[in-house]
């Protein structure tokens, strides 16, 4: 059953903040389908040459399912989910036919922000009907969705500790966490992700330290972002899984939409961040926090808005390169040194080019070596898609 949040005063941003846009990160669904025996078959062939390009564990192979072309990994997921498949949009995770509820998909933030969810599912739609059977009359349910509102606040990282936890409150049983450094906050965290969890982190810090997702910079920019600013943006993201949704009746994507943003006022209210009083003791009549005030109201209403953005490339081709061109660089100054120890001159043309062609000699000598190029070009065919 909803719950209806609470009256609470809110505070308005700085002038020098600014809300920069406003979607769903993460989407996953599970549905009551199954793979026709002839398509579970087809997965693990797959899978077993995936596994065999690949001894690390990280091989893929690719599969042509009507109009998408997709991955099979070498290896399966948590949850008793067999096979892996996928490409730059959504995976696709499937168990054996044995299971009911043999399907579970997640849309990617990628994919999401450059077609829309109606646009992924209506594609997954295609690919269960064509390759998979259904096990109930009620097929889909809605297990994870997360919602995301971007910041700008210049001046918010240098002037805010991990003590900003202090202004937090919450239910009972709900936990804070916080992650600083050099005593500044970087990620502060509510509640626990089997139900609701709700985070507020530097999201430049992220993309530059583990996700590399520098397309977000198009879409901020259009948003108001200066055009050489890479950092300063900060994200409040609210992420509701199977328990809470359940508990409110929200069984499917479609469910979530009819709310008209009460879960997202909810959670962000029941799990607050205030502005401290001095005057009064009793932090439930403390008014919202600038950046809550601001989530509730955007998240809340105005995400209805949003336009996907098309599709985005990443420009990690060239990063990529020239990270490989280092290691290169580096194997070889070591072979140049173990072959030729009396010499001082570490750039002589001659001999660098002798040791890189004895080196392409050796690869082209492999008798594995079309299979490895093959592998290759699938791990890295999705390398400049946004993801």
């Amino acid at each position: 059953m909803m719950r209806n949040p609470p009256n609470i005063e809110g505070t308005p941003l700085p002038s020098e903040w600014r809300p920069l846009d406003s979607y769903f990160d993460s989407i996953q669904e599970a549905f009551a389908y199954s793979p026709h025996d002839v398509v579970a078959d087809e997965l693990e062939d797959a899978r077993q040459k995936a596994a065999e390009a690949d001894a690390s564990g990280k091989g893929l192979w690719g599969v042509h399912w009507g109009a998408e072309y997709l991955q099979v990994a070498a290896t399966g997921a948590r949850g008793g989910f067999k096979w892996v498949i996928g490409n730059d949009d959504f995976l696709i995770l499937v168990k054996t036919r044995a299971s009911e509820w043999g399907v579970a998909v997640r849309y990617l933030s990628a994919g999401l922000w450059e077609h829309g969810y109606p646009a992924l599912r209506e594609r997954v739609d295609a690919i269960l009907e064509s390759h998979f059977e259904r096990r109930l009359e009620r097929a889909v349910s809605l297990s994870r969705i997360d919602v995301a509102v971007d910041f700008y606040l210049p001046g918010f990282a240098e002037s805010t500790t991990p003590r900003l936890a202090e202004a937090a409150l919450l239910p009972s049983r709900c936990k804070v966490k916080t992650e600083s450094a050099d005593g500044r906050l970087q990620t502060l965290t509510f509640g626990a992700k089997q139900s609701v969890e709700i985070q507020l982190y530097d999201k430049t810090r992220e993309i530059h330290e583990a996700s590399g997702k520098e397309w977000f910079y198009a879409i901020w920019q259009r948003a108001g972002l200066p055009a050489d600013v890479r950092r300063d943006v900060w994200r409040v993201e609210v992420r509701f899984s199977g328990d809470w949704l359940k508990d409110r009746d929200i069984r499917t994507f479609e469910d979530y939409m009819a709310t008209g943003g009460q879960l997202v006022a909810e959670a962000l209210l029941s799990r607050r961040l205030c502005v401290p009083s001095s005057t009064d003791s009793n932090r439930g009549r403390w008014a919202l926090h600038p950046l809550w005030t601001a989530a509730w109201e955007i998240a809340a209403h105005r995400w209805r808005e949003y336009v996907p953005i098309g599709r985005h490339t990443t420009g990690r081709r060239d990063y990529l390169i020239k990270q490989l061109m280092k290691q290169g660089a580096g194997l070889i100054r070591a072979a140049h040194v173990l072959a030729n120890p009396e010499t001082e001159d570490l750039l002589d043309d001659y001999l660098i080019q002798r040791i890189a062609w004895d080196a392409m000699a050796l690869a082209a000598d492999d008798e594995k070596n079309p299979q490895k190029i093959e592998q290759l070009k699938e791990r890295y065919r999705y390398v400049e898609e946004a993801r």
